[in-house]
């Protein structure tokens, strides 16, 4: 293990940079633990694989292979399935710490040092720019904790923060941020999200769509334009002398584009949002802590009211609770019935991999339901990952051997789960779903087929039950915050997802958590359940996810699921009420002898002469039926109705008489619900099986024709003699396909990682020694240059030379020639890189200006 603190070099000296007091940002990952780095390894990769690559390469070649042995293998493979780009970096940040991020950029703390205060200062400028209330701006305190937070995830650093970041910064605490993350927060990015000014248009979100509307002609094209081509424009008519009637001028002057310089003008983020269709954020932005972001729940002053947590409240949330696990119960009971049907018939996919609408109609016909029912239940078992794509084990009998559409190893063991259980598989499926179903409205798009994926869909489910972490609501009074409340907290606790997160997303996402049970629909609200907080503690975000979510998901469903009913409603119409949760083998038992009409929490049976004889044919005793019932009946033995046992007997008696036929083969199985299995097989009743006992059945067919058709079916035999032995069939299933972002699947193994930060440890290691062994003095004060740089001259290397070293920081050489038409040449750092200009900072005067990538004659690193 490691844990020197970066202090020396292989040989002993001290870096350039520590000798000056600020190590650099490889310098100060490599004094942390192994223990540190690879916890930040971990999460940065359980995060967001975008931010892992973004944070760890092109600082220096250590930086590098250490990113390159972590990087996972299988995500570009799962790239091409999704309908949208890759998530984006730092999207795993809250308004606060993206705002800290930006103002940290604004002082080039990449360069020069700057403390937490001189932040705090910076933060007020863009909070001014932006326009933002007092009451929605950070405290100090916030802002240390931010800084803090920044440090925990690798994106600021400086001699007095280590990993784990455990102290709270104070006011004068120096810090510096990686080399990568200037050119995220530049004024002309894409990800607008990112900046603070971003939300600086005044207009009230109500009237921003009319505003929008109202616009000339020639204006409304000049913002399809910008919105089109990446939200930014010159023009020489921003100029301050121009007419200010222009288009521009005017547009900027009504908070509808942001002027950036003379000649620069940026499409406002919040109309952006709006021309795209996503959720719009408030003016000036949301950066103020959780507990001001929505109020508390507030204990009354009136007489009778026992506030929080009791009374009423306390009513709302247990009344909310029933409706959420009764809404899963039902759903969890359609999507087992639907997998035991799938299971028996796999689906042939189109060839382009998804379902057609043919064979949705032809399960549909089977299951005697609407086709939009089954499409419905479909989606829900893509979401879960109980379906999947592939070679189905076994093969369907009468099929070839090819890709079908069949329930996945997981989805087997959903059919045998404790109700808890299986609600925990749904729930933990649903946060980490990518499935966009309302991406099959789209033409020639079907379900289930490549590009119906999304990171957007995928990463909001994750966050959902993060937006009522702070709300307080939970077995309250207060007024839950409703749908357009909790879209402005998905600003402040996620500005990315939020960004990118369209109005048909979040409605959809929002009947779908009503549906998974973790909210509930009351008369007048729709409310959380705890099913939501337990959720949400299992995922826990990417620093405190659970390392088995669905077994303590589980735990804590256990405790919200009401206790299995011991007594049944037996009715004179021959009907069997349970009023509430039925035992797994109670379940089972009715099944035999009666047939379900409705099912749910509670649930109504059905008993019939043709129900009981089936019970009676598969070996099932009509005094056992009896017993069962005086057990369980509500009121005992005498409130079961006289006529239902005259039926049970009269069914009995009807077959009670012997009957004489020929058999040329029998099939004996060790279990009768294994017989069970096997008479319910589809077309079952060519073979002319009939059960003679609980574990035994008889044919009048041939042994090898019954034998060969039930092989293809997936029964497992093993003849002796005229005998078959016979296993349960089995279900046809595919693999269960791995996850993104799932803690169990998506995590670099700790060998890997150890591997790469001892690769890192080693690389770092030969650096130095390089640098130690170089015989040349330093050129320039700090430039970190030796004797033996190179010099370039064509254009491609030049370029290349100072990508380098704007991403890593470093000090250049540059010569070129000046506006004046003289060859000149100067030591500096990179500030930025446009196509058309770089903006340098000359280290000798200290000056700031911009050369054109045609001037260039030399660079020399």
């Amino acid at each position: 293990m490691h844990d020197n603190s970066a202090n020396s070099t292989a040989d002993g000296s001290s870096p350039a940079s520590l000798r000056s007091g600020f190590p650099s940002y490889g310098e100060w990952l490599f004094g942390q633990s192994d223990e540190a780095l690879a916890d930040l390894l971990t999460r940065l990769l359980e995060s967001n694989p975008t931010t892992f690559v973004e944070n760890l390469t092109g600082s220096s070649a250590a930086l590098d292979s250490l990113s390159a042995a972590v990087s996972t293998p299988g995500r570009s493979r799962h790239s091409e399935l999704f309908a949208d780009s890759p998530d984006p970096a730092l999207l795993h940040l809250n308004s606060l710490e993206l705002a800290v991020c930006h103002a940290a950029c604004e002082l080039d703390a990449v360069h020069h040092p700057c403390t937490v205060a001189e932040l705090i200062d910076m933060l007020d400028e863009l909070f001014d720019i932006a326009g933002t209330p007092t009451s929605q701006r950070p405290s100090e305190v916030e802002v240390r904790i931010a800084v803090q937070s920044l440090c925990h995830w690798g994106l600021v650093f400086g001699p007095d923060f280590t990993l784990p970041s455990t102290q709270l910064p104070s006011a004068q605490t120096p810090l510096k941020i990686p080399p990568h993350l200037p050119r995220m927060f530049e004024p002309s990015t894409e990800q607008l999200w990112r900046l603070v000014d971003s939300t600086r248009c005044p207009i009230p979100t109500s009237e921003l769509p009319q505003v929008v509307e109202d616009l000339p002609p020639r204006q409304r094209r000049l913002l399809s334009t910008l919105a089109n081509g990446g939200g930014v424009g010159h023009s020489a008519s921003l100029h301050e002398g121009a007419d200010p009637s222009k288009p521009l001028p005017t547009l900027v002057r009504r908070g509808i584009l942001d002027q950036l310089d003379d000649t620069t003008a940026r499409l406002t983020g919040r109309v952006q949002q709006l021309l795209h269709g996503t959720l719009i954020a408030d003016p000036g932005g949301y950066f103020a802590a959780p507990h001001q972001a929505i109020a508390a729940p507030q204990v009354s002053d009136t007489p009778g009211d026992t506030g929080p947590g009791t009374g009423s409240g306390s009513t709302r949330s247990s009344r909310a609770d029933d409706v959420g696990a009764a809404q899963a119960i039902q759903l969890i009971q359609d999507l087992g019935h639907l997998i035991e049907d799938l299971g028996r018939n796999p689906i042939v996919p189109l060839s382009s991999g998804g379902i057609g609408t043919r064979e949705v109609n032809k399960v549909a016909r089977r299951r005697d339901e609407p086709a939009e029912t089954t499409l419905h239940l479909l989606t829900w078992l893509a979401h879960a990952n109980l379906i999947g794509r592939g070679r189905a084990t076994p093969t369907p009998a009468g099929q070839p051997a090819r890709d079908y559409w069949a329930p996945t190893e997981l989805a087997l063991d959903f059919l045998e789960a404790s109700p808890a259980t299986a609600w925990a598989i749904l729930q933990v499926g649903w946060a980490g779903s990518a499935y966009a179903p309302w991406l099959v409205d789209e033409p020639d798009v079907r379900p289930f087929e490549a590009g119906t994926a999304s990171h957007a869909a995928r990463g909001l489910r994750r966050t959902f039950p993060s937006l009522f972490a702070d709300l307080g609501t939970f077995g309250s009074d207060a007024p839950t915050p409703q749908s357009a409340e909790l879209q402005q907290e998905l600003w402040r606790v996620r500005p990315g997802e939020a960004w990118r997160t369209t109005h048909t997303a979040w409605d959809a996402v929002w009947e779908e958590a009503k549906e998974v049970g973790v909210l509930a629909s009351l008369r007048r609200d729709t409310v959380p359940t705890r099913a939501m907080a337990a959720l949400r503690d299992v995922l826990g975000g990417s620093t405190h996810q659970s390392a088995n979510p669905v077994a303590d998901l589980a735990d804590a469903l256990a405790e919200i699921l009401p206790a299995p009913v011991e007594q049944l409603i037996v009715q004179a119409d021959h009907t069997i009420m349970a009023p509430g949760l039925l035992r797994p083998a109670d379940q089972a038992m009715l099944a035999k002898f009666s047939d379900q009409e409705s099912g749910g929490m509670a649930s109504v049976w059905r008993m019939s002469k043709e129900s009981v004889e089936r019970a009676l044919r598969a070996g099932l005793g009509a005094a056992e039926i009896e017993e069962f019932l005086e057990a369980r009946a509500l009121g005992g033995t005498e409130n079961i109705p006289q006529a239902l046992r005259y039926m049970l007997h009269d069914a009995e008696r009807s077959l009670s008489q012997a009957t004489a036929g020929v058999a040329q083969m029998y099939l004996s199985v060790t279990e009768p619900e294994a017989l069970d299995r096997i008479l319910a097989l589809p077309d079952i009743d060519g073979l002319r099986l009939r059960r003679i006992a609980p574990t035994v059945a008889v044919s009048a067919a041939q042994l090898s024709f019954v034998t060969d058709r039930l092989e293809a079916m997936g029964v497992q035999l093993r003849l002796e003699g005229g005998q078959a032995l016979a296993d349960a069939p089995v279900l046809s299933r595919v693999a269960t396909p791995t996850r993104e972002g799932l803690h169990s699947e998506s995590g670099a193994s700790d060998q890997v990682i150890a591997s790469a930060i001892e690769g890192f440890r080693r690389s770092h290691d030969n650096a130095d020694r390089t640098d130690a062994s170089a015989t040349g003095t330093v050129v320039g004060a700090g430039a970190g240059q030796h004797e033996g740089s190179r010099v370039v001259h064509t254009a491609e290397e030049m370029m290349a030379a100072i990508s380098r070293a704007y991403s890593a920081g470093t000090i250049v050489r540059i010569s070129f020639v000046n506006n004046d038409g003289k060859q000149t040449s100067d030591q500096v750092s990179i500030v930025m890189i446009r196509p058309s200009t770089i903006a340098v900072v000359s280290e000798i005067s200290g000056e700031s200006f911009t050369v054109q990538p045609h001037r260039l004659s030399s660079v020399e690193y």
